[in-house]
């Protein structure tokens, strides 16, 4: 009985907490994807992209800059 004031106390206090995750780390990441067909570049949502790579509809080429730059990974939607 002694326990019972104390969860009560304690619960109140988890559901009037205000939520301390924001609403930007819950929005999905976008991928940018060159559309063959269109000619242009599209976003996709990550969780879209990942399953189109895995479906192989998705090509991943490296295009390399000039003067020593890093390659850049371009994906091309076929």
């Amino acid at each position: 009985m002694s326990r019972l004031p104390w969860a009560v106390v304690n619960y109140g206090w988890l559901r009037n907490r205000p939520n301390p995750v924001s609403r930007e780390q819950h929005e999905v990441p976008l991928r940018t994807v060159h559309n063959a067909l269109t000619g242009q570049d599209e976003t996709v949502r990550l969780t879209e992209f990942q399953q189109l790579l895995r479906q192989g509809k998705i090509q991943e080429t490296l295009r390399w800059g000039r003067c020593g730059a890093p390659p850049r990974r371009v994906y091309r939607l076929v």
